[in-house]
């Protein structure tokens, strides 16, 4: 029993941090690509959405623990459909994703070393917050 709870809170905390960095994403893309004037109205709509589908995605989760047969625990198939759920949501909206502004085309190696660096008083040292180059002013 204590074998299945550590193996629900580690996926549902990787599937907790994924999803996380999903609305980040989703949310920073919403700003970019939206006009100044059209942000409020988006934001609002995401946050409908958002809602609408928490709210199915709790009903749904209750009537499969209500409806589940004995022979599985019903929490670990509610979790097993909330993680199919997600990755096939991710997977049909993946190929829709386009960049809408022109980017930095930049090399593993390139990154690598822009976040990397070796300090004569503290030896070598990860840097993971990195200011984008300047952009060019229009």
């Amino acid at each position: 029993m204590t074998l299945y709870f550590a193996v629900i809170c580690i996926v549902q905390t990787w599937g907790g941090l994924a999803w996380a960095g999903h609305e980040l994403c989703s949310f920073n893309f919403l700003l970019d690509s939206a006009r100044a004037q059209d942000r409020p109205k988006l934001v609002a709509s995401m946050n409908i959405v958002n809602g609408t589908m928490y709210f199915l995605g709790s009903m749904t989760g209750a009537v499969i623990v209500s409806v589940a047969p004995d022979l599985l625990n019903p929490f670990f198939l509610v979790f097993l459909t909330s993680g199919l759920t997600r990755f096939a949501v991710c997977g049909l909206l993946l190929g829709r994703l386009r960049e809408v502004r022109v980017v930095e085309k930049t090399s593993y190696r390139d990154l690598f070393s822009r976040v990397s660096s070796v300090r004569a008083t503290l030896g070598p040292a990860m840097r993971f917050f990195v200011l984008p180059a300047k952009r060019p002013t229009d």
